[in-house]
């Protein structure tokens, strides 16, 4: 997720594929990441760092995950 808006920023978006595209790969990404195996520690971690990413990206693609 932290590395979506620095890999992004500088591509033409006006047409709204390239947000579609990320919207669906998140929706499908976003149930794996939720059973990942992962002790609370990490779990945490994972948080402090998609929180970051969340208020860091300049269009909100995570922002279908931060909901969840």
């Amino acid at each position: 997720m932290e590395k979506l808006w620095p890999a992004l920023q500088y591509i033409d978006t006006s047409s709204g594929a390239l947000g579609s595209a990320v919207y669906k790969t998140l929706e499908a990404l976003i149930p794996v990441i939720i059973v990942a195996p992962a002790d609370d520690k990490t779990r945490n971690q994972w948080l402090d760092q998609l929180w970051q990413a969340i208020v860091d990206d300049g269009v909100d693609y995570p922002g279908s995950v931060g909901d969840r």
